[in-house]
């Protein structure tokens, strides 16, 4: 079923971070396989995931925007070294510009209050 865009208002260029635990991993990997053989695509939806909006700051970047979704729980984090994410949820982040994506957020809030009045 086609989805129809009611509005779009573009955000500053945004980071994708996807993170799968071993099982997501493992389903992936046999979409992944399957789409090769039959020499198509592949989509991975992770459904029902909890969300947050999150103002985050590192060193090398300082304050951005992040979006996130969980596969469990908010509030636990992993801690890993980069040798491959062994986490008990799957996790996907979009980070962007403070700034920008800020004043792109406030124009589609702008949309948003409209369309609820």
């Amino acid at each position: 079923m086609p989805i129809e865009i009611v509005e779009k208002v573009p955000l500053p260029r945004t980071n994708v971070l996807i993170r799968l635990n071993p099982d997501d991993t493992k389903f992936l990997l046999g979409r992944v396989r399957e789409a090769v053989r039959r020499g198509t695509g592949v989509n991975l939806i992770l459904e029902s995931l909890r969300a947050a909006a999150c103002l985050i700051e590192s060193k090398e970047r300082g304050k951005q925007i992040s979006l996130n979704t969980y596969s469990d729980s908010l509030s636990y984090r992993v801690e890993t070294p980069m040798k491959g994410y062994n986490g008990p949820w799957s996790h996907i982040e979009l980070v962007m510009n403070l700034k920008l994506g800020r004043l792109q957020l406030e124009a589609f809030t702008d949309i948003l209050r409209k369309e609820a009045t």
